[in-house]
């Protein structure tokens, strides 16, 4: 896999120039260069949906999230763009070990080195793990994985709807605290808060009061 990317062209997206080693002096100036030389994992750049997403990173320039988050990490690509355009933590997670180990690899090609507090990989299934809880909420979620992995997380998302400041709006939309205010109001008054969630139809939040 590695071998075969040699061969691979640069790609820009946004300000972000993406390429093996063997293309990365030809980084335009002003640029945010990415080397990306392991294969063992999803996301060179050459995707879509990789390049559509290195498109919207950039074009968060100008919010700075405070803390990112990027699920299924893969080869890191998103998490490293993330961390050099905003310089903010980052916390990057995957469900495969290999890809985890390929990651730390890509991080430290391209100067980051992963550290507490900065930039930070991790093995996970899902949302549900040490490592993103204690680094939460964040400002910006990156999840550029199938949508069926998506769907299944839907339940997760729920069951963290009434915490303070959780929210899955886009940074800049949402505080976060408008359903853990009613579920407060709820509660002191003797009531109960359901949210009820099903893929494809929404959600519905109830309210029972005494």
């Amino acid at each position: 896999m590695t071998l075969s990317q040699a061969g691979l062209p640069p790609v820009t997206a946004g300000r972000f120039y993406v390429s093996t080693p063997r293309d990365a002096h030809l980084a335009p100036a002003g640029s945010i260069g990415l080397v990306i030389d392991a294969g063992l994992a999803f996301g060179t750049g050459q995707h879509a949906t990789t390049t559509g997403c290195l498109r919207m990173i950039d074009s968060l320039s100008d919010i700075a999230p405070a803390r990112v988050l990027d699920l299924g990490t893969g080869s890191a690509i998103l998490a490293l763009a993330a961390r050099k355009l905003f310089g903010s933590p980052v916390v990057a997670t995957d469900i495969d070990p290999v890809a985890v180990e390929v990651a730390a690899r890509n991080a430290r090609d391209n100067g980051v080195e992963p550290a507490a507090g900065a930039f930070m990989l991790g093995l996970a299934d899902g949302t549900q793990c040490p490592l993103i809880a204690a680094h939460a909420p964040y400002d910006l979620v990156i999840a550029n994985i199938l949508a069926g992995p998506l769907i299944s997380m839907a339940p997760e998302v729920a069951a963290r709807a009434f915490e303070p400041f959780f929210t899955t709006k886009p940074l800049g939309e949402g505080t976060g605290l408008g359903l853990s205010m009613i579920y407060g109001f709820v509660r002191q008054s003797g009531g109960q808060v359901r949210i009820y969630s099903e893929a494809g139809e929404g959600a519905m939040v109830c309210l029972y009061l005494p």
